[in-house]
Parts: structure tokens; C-alpha cells; sequence
């Protein structure tokens, strides 16, 4: 389970898709909520029937959110996995994990295939621009649902890859 610091507290986050849909377990206690994906980085959430616009960045062992006028920064603890461009490039839409490419460049690999089990830093896939090898890793448990790219495919920045149902949804 996927874990932050906000003002020096850890969290322990998790989706989990229940009756009303989308629900955060954050710290074993769940909050309803509903995202939608408007574009890379950019989202729009509604909690407790209010509707929000949020936009997202990571950097480091940082993440930024800027939601409702503010900007929130959030410590990522695990910084091997949050270091890394790839882990920039996921986004969680309705229990889905959304794999995009974090570069223009040739897709030279695909480490996993449709329906496989696949864990947090498991290698996915690897995009390559300019002689520059970018792995793409998982960030969080689940089934690899569908792969919109094949070996030697050019791929753009933004463009999804794969999409990986995450446990527990």
C-alpha cells in the first residue's frame, strides 16, 4: 500500500472500488470519493457531492497537488520508486491504474503480458529516445487488463501504454 507524508504524518493509501464506487483507505479508514481523469496530471474529484478540480505533479520524493487554490506537497517515503520519471507517468482512474509514456520514443520492451499479476516495481516496460533507456515500472498491485502498444511502436509523452487493474478494486 502506497504511503505519503503530509505535515509530518505518513498515510497509508489505497483505492478500493465499493458499491458507491471509488473509495480512498487512507489508514484503514475509507472516504468516498469519485475521480475522473481529464487529462494527463489532471483530474477532477468529488467528495462529499462537491465537485473539485485537482492537477498533479511528482518530482523527487515529493508530490504536489493543487487542489481548491492550494497546493499541497506530499513526501513520498519510498523515494527508490518515487525518483524515478516513471512513477510520474500512473494515474488511478476508477480502480485502474493508467500506465502513460513518460517521453516521446520507441517502445524497445514489454516485460509483462494481458491478465498477468504484476506488484510495485515490477518492470513493465522500457522506452527508448535517443539512445536513453526509460523503465516503467507498476506502482501499485494488480492485473494487467489490456496493452494498447506491441514492441518497435512509436509512443508519444502522455500516450497510455497499458492499463492494470489494481487489487483490491
Amino acid at each position: 500500500m502506497p504511503e505519503f507524508a503530509y505535515k509530518g504524518k505518513t498515510y497509508r493509501v489505497a483505492p478500493v472500488k465499493g458499491r458507491g464506487g471509488l473509495r480512498l483507505k487512507i489508514d484503514g479508514r475509507e472516504e468516498a470519493c469519485e475521480l475522473l481523469q481529464v487529462a494527463p496530471r489532471s483530474f477532477r474529484i468529488r467528495v462529499d457531492g462537491r465537485w473539485h478540480s485537482a492537477f498533479a505533479a511528482a518530482g523527487g520524493d515529493r508530490a504536489f497537488v493543487h487542489i481548491g487554490g492550494a497546493v499541497l506537497e506530499f513526501e513520498i517515503p519510498d523515494a527508490g520508486i518515487a525518483s524515478s520519471a516513471s512513477h510520474a507517468q500512473h494515474a488511478l482512474v476508477d480502480g485502474r491504474q493508467v500506465i502513460f509514456a513518460p517521453m516521446p520514443g520507441r517502445l524497445v520492451k514489454i516485460s509483462v503480458s494481458e491478465g498477468e499479476t504484476v506488484r510495485p516495481r515490477q518492470l513493465l516496460c522500457v522506452v527508448e529516445a535517443m539512445k536513453m533507456e526509460n523503465e516503467i515500472r507498476a506502482a501499485l498491485e494488480g492485473v494487467v487488463r489490456s496493452i494498447g502498444h506491441a514492441i518497435d511502436d512509436l509512443v508519444g509523452t502522455d500516450d497510455p501504454i497499458m492499463i492494470i487493474e489494481v487489487s483490491g478494486s
